[in-house]
């Protein structure tokens, strides 16, 4: 039996910061753009909660189509992560009505990818075309097609069978289920093992494989004794601050003055501090995964910047995009700005 499993990163750029926290040995990376846009154009982000609703209006990306492929690319380089690249170029029916022709955007990608040495999936080995155009929403016959070919290629790039100890499954199941909220300490792992009668390298093993294939995750550079046997918890405290710079950007009154400096930094400038992690407390576990924690393992992929001796971390990621109209006034204003590249 053969299983993929796909990590979606979406289209914000809030979570394109955090991806070398996930990226352990990806095979295949897929890359989706709107073919009907130039790769200079900021795409408009619409983002959305788990329960499918809106939270909050669709905004302007901060960068280009083209800066977000680069960005996603140093991310695969920064952790020695070679996959097979596929790019995928939705709204087929309407590339007419882009000024880029699509030779011209693939000349373009093809240059990034061959900067970064990437392995390429082309569109046909005689026209070397790296954008796979489709319709998503009303695919047609050839839509189809292209589907069935990437859909058969991305199936033939799974690792061939490795054997491993029975008890290794034992283990996942065992440790998802002492967990607290998630997370367990690397002592608490080797107790769990010990009762499966794995111990010493028998154990460095088995949770080797079980982060090499992103069932756990564990960051012992920056957290040596804290185990993430549920990937989601990462994921859900970056969320919980997305969300809430989106609300607090849609509720710009929202706040009672005692806090009202600390949530204008943060909704205008980016800007984290302790004081505003503390206030989501899920998977917070004391000793295991704190705040200051959450703080560390930000800084170590560079999704954020401490500024401050104050406690001050910036995260570029929330800034919004600014055309040349609003930066004028900004400065006229004398008001403190970060412009991200």
């Amino acid at each position: 039996m053969k299983w993929i499993q796909f990590i979606d990163s979406g289209g914000q750029l809030q979570y394109h910061d955090i991806l070398p926290l996930f990226i352990q040995n990806p095979g295949v990376t897929i890359f989706v753009l709107n073919s009907s846009e130039e790769l200079s154009h900021h795409p408009t982000i619409e983002y959305y909660g788990a329960d499918g609703k809106p939270v909050s209006r669709p905004y302007q990306s901060s960068l280009s189509h083209k800066q977000i492929l680069q960005h996603c690319l140093g991310a695969m380089h920064s952790r020695d992560a070679r996959p097979l690249i596929i790019t995928v170029g939705t709204h087929r029916d309407a590339v007419g009505k882009c000024s880029e022709s699509i030779k011209e955007k693939n000349e373009q990608l093809k240059a990034l990818l061959d900067a970064g040495s990437f392995r390429v999936l082309y569109n046909g080995e005689r026209l070397k075309e790296i954008i796979f155009a489709v319709n998503g929403k009303t695919p047609q016959d050839e839509d189809r097609r292209i589907a069935k070919v990437l859909r058969q290629k991305i199936v033939s790039m799974c690792p061939q069978l490795v054997k491993m100890p029975i008890a290794w499954f034992g283990l996942e199941v065992l440790l998802q289920r002492s967990s607290h909220d998630g997370i367990l300490s690397l002592v608490e792992c080797q107790e769990c093992a010990k009762s499966l009668h794995i111990e010493g390298d028998a154990f460095s093993a088995a949770l080797h494989h079980l982060v090499h294939h992103n069932v756990f995750l564990y960051y012992g550079e920056v957290l040596p004794q804290t185990v993430f046997c549920d990937p989601q918890v990462v994921l859900t405290k970056v969320t919980e601050l997305v969300e809430y710079h989106h609300k607090l950007r849609d509720n710009p009154d929202k706040g009672v003055a005692a806090e009202r400096i600390l949530l204008v930094k943060f909704r205008d400038h980016g800007l984290l501090s302790l004081e505003l992690l503390n206030k989501f407390s899920k998977h917070y576990t004391e000793g295991l995964f704190t705040p200051q924690d959450l703080l560390k393992l930000l800084v170590s992929v560079g999704a954020i910047a401490k500024i401050s001796d104050g406690g001050e971390y910036l995260m570029p990621a929330l800034l919004p995009h600014l055309d040349s109209g609003q930066v004028s006034k900004y400065c006229q204003q004398g008001t403190s700005l970060v412009i991200r590249p």
